[in-house]
């Protein structure tokens, strides 16, 4: 205290209560597809492993189309001669 003014209350995180959500709003967000088929657009064959999953994925000839986990969708846009071909429902 350096003026005489009130200390001000300092926040405990630890103790710091938030507010419960509503089970089953209507502000959810949308789910991702359960998969994704790509397709190769090459001229030879292409393998590719994600580092996301781990997953290896093998497309043996141009037109080859593989599904692939959801998670690994944003790493594969950025591989060339592969496109998304289609979204599978769950």
């Amino acid at each position: 205290m350096c003026c005489g003014a009130k200390p001000t209350q300092r926040l405990n995180p630890a103790r710091t209560i938030l507010p419960r959500t509503q089970a089953g709003s209507s502000s959810a967000a949308p789910s991702a597809p359960a998969s994704v088929v790509f397709e190769y657009t090459g001229a030879t064959g292409l393998t590719v492993v994600s580092p996301v999953t781990g997953k290896r994925y093998r497309f043996d000839a141009p037109g080859a189309q593989l599904t692939v986990d959801p998670r690994d969708h944003n790493m594969l846009l950025y591989v060339p001669n592969l496109r998304p071909a289609r979204f599978t429902g769950r």
